[in-house]
């Protein structure tokens, strides 16, 4: 870390005290007039370490040493920081905090200085342990990352891209009622298409519904967008994890979720379904959201200050281009030079609004080849089913339309205004813009228009 900062860290512990390291709000706002717009890598840090609550363990522990790597190790898991990253700044918050500087360790036959945890000298050879009175402990291995196959089951991609207000299963829907707050609701589909009354499942603010097993999973709003279960009965409720969960899928026995860190990018994890296991997939700068189908996570970046008028300057920066990855976080790669919004993967293709190109929808194989354009409407909330795509059009005031996925077949299906649209069965749902964005179903051709509440 550079001396520079550390200064800075000490000026502000001698000036507020150690209460301003324990809240990132505040320490924010003050180092914003200390630093002077300098040293935001090393700010980023510090509030990283914050929220982990590593400078409270620093503050209260009677074991340095242990305190040290234990918090080195949880920025790891947390955090996706890497190794010598998570040493720099809990290394600066103990000389800040505890007014420990770490002792340093130097090879007695080249008199360099010797990292952590080596047991020979990197520089001569020189076996650490028959010079050093001290040794420390070799640290324990870091959770592998391993490529698991996927079985998407807990809703599809585009319900997922699309707020994932519904999910369907064995003829019940699972739906968030706009109507009330956005808490969980169910309700039985016949095979006549009629409706029963609904019933509440849960008082959470939900959203990102995922369902297997009679166990339904979703995204808490009332709990800081963490990740919760219930079974279908509303009976068994249990929160599986401590961060926000930006979007996230159940596949087999794992949950994949991304959790976005302060606008600046996002870690993406897996953790078993019962909430045990976590593991960092790792950290990506400047993603946004995430997307799963076979043994692909498919994801945009974007950065949080362009707008429309910066739109340029980002180019070189691959902002909002749709790129591809394996499940492990391995074999990155940019699928596309467009400015993509509303990705919808379906199969082998993935459907997209092009802002290159007066947000058109376009469509492109998932290896990035075979880039088409599949119709001139302005389109969003794009969301696909079979050979259809189903989309908001811009074009005519934000009605719902659909079209085949070869381009074929453009059909008008709603009058409303409305967006967030979500398929289950042979029925759409979509956020009603002209009803105070209460949630609506048709059926996929136009018909047997509601409210669902």
């Amino acid at each position: 870390m550079e001396q520079g900062f550390i200064d800075i860290l000490q000026t502000v512990l001698k000036d507020h005290g150690k209460a301003v390291f324990l809240d990132v709000s505040k320490c924010k706002a003050l180092l914003a007039d200390y630093t002077k717009g300098e040293y935001k890598k090393e700010s980023r840090l510090l509030f990283y370490a914050i929220d982990a609550k590593v400078t409270e363990a620093i503050n209260k522990s009677q074991e340095i040493d242990i305190c040290r790597k234990q918090q080195v190790r949880l920025l790891y898991e947390e955090y996706s920081l890497r190794e010598e990253r998570a040493k720099d700044i809990v290394d600066t918050l103990v000389l800040v905090l505890r007014n420990i500087e770490k002792e340093k360790n130097y090879c007695k036959k080249c008199k360099k200085e010797l990292p952590d945890d080596w047991k020979a000298c990197p520089y001569c050879g020189e076996a650490v342990s028959s010079h050093s009175e001290l040794q420390t402990a070799s640290p324990q291995p870091l959770p592998a990352k391993p490529l698991t196959p996927l079985v998407i089951n807990g809703n599809t991609p585009g319900n997922t891209a699309n707020q994932g207000y519904v999910a369907f299963q064995d003829g019940w829907l699972y739906f968030v009622n706009r109507k009330d707050g956005d808490k969980l609701y169910k309700l039985f589909i016949d095979a006549t298409g009629c409706f029963s009354n609904s019933e509440i499942v849960t008082n959470d603010k939900c959203a990102y519904l995922n369902i297997q097993n009679n166990w339904i999973y979703y995204q808490n709003k009332d709990d800081g967008n963490t990740i919760y279960k219930i079974r279908t009965d509303g009976t068994e409720r249990t929160k599986l994890n401590g961060c926000n969960a930006a979007c996230f899928n159940v596949s087999g026995e794992l949950i994949y979720y991304l959790t976005l860190l302060d606008n600046k990018g996002g870690c993406i994890w897996m953790v078993n379904i019962d909430g045990t296991n976590h593991i960092s997939i790792g950290f990506f700068d400047n993603i946004v959201d995430l997307m799963m189908t076979d043994n692909y996570f498919y994801y945009r970046l974007d950065d949080w200050r362009a707008d429309d008028k910066l739109i340029q300057k980002y180019k070189s920066r691959n902002i909002r281009r749709i790129f591809r990855m394996n499940t492990d976080g391995t074999n990155q790669k940019k699928l596309n030079d467009d400015f993509s919004y509303y990705v919808c993967p379906n199969n082998d293709w993935i459907y997209y609004i092009n802002g290159d190109d007066s947000n058109k929808i376009y469509k492109i194989k998932t290896d990035g080849t075979c880039r088409q354009l599949l119709c001139n409407d302005h389109g969003a909330s794009i969301n696909t089913d079979g050979d259809w795509v189903y989309y908001q059009n811009e074009s005519d005031h934000a009605k719902i339309y659909k079209i085949k996925t070869n381009g074929t077949c453009r059909t008008k299906l709603s009058n409303d205004s409305g967006g967030y649209i979500n398929i289950a069965g042979d029925w759409i749902f979509y956020v009603n813009y002209d009803d105070v964005y209460n949630l609506y179903r048709m059926r996929k051709d136009g018909t047997n228009r509601f409210i669902v509440k």
